[in-house]
């Protein structure tokens, strides 16, 4: 619905440099140190965020071509439909 990818969100954290990858696997890393002067940075101006209006849950695809949002299925279909 609101038309971000996963790849909206890794770009974002990786020039916050809130994205961190340990041994292969990404994590993201938000000391407060850093969160503050992202906070000078980025002045939020009063917005404020309902923790209860949060939901979220990792994605698990274990089929990347059955994935509608991942650029490789779509990569994959395509070169699937070319003669």
């Amino acid at each position: 619905m609101t038309s971000i990818v996963t790849e909206d969100v890794i770009s974002t954290l990786q020039v916050l440099t809130l994205l961190r990858n340990m041994n292969g696997n990404y994590i993201i890393y938000a000391p407060p140190d850093v969160v503050d002067s992202l906070l000078v940075k980025y002045p939020t101006s009063g917005l404020l965020v309902d923790p209860e209006k949060l939901h979220w849950a990792p994605l698990y695809v274990t089929d990347v071509r059955k994935d509608k949002w991942s650029i490789r299925a779509k990569r994959s279909s395509a070169a699937a439909e070319d003669p």
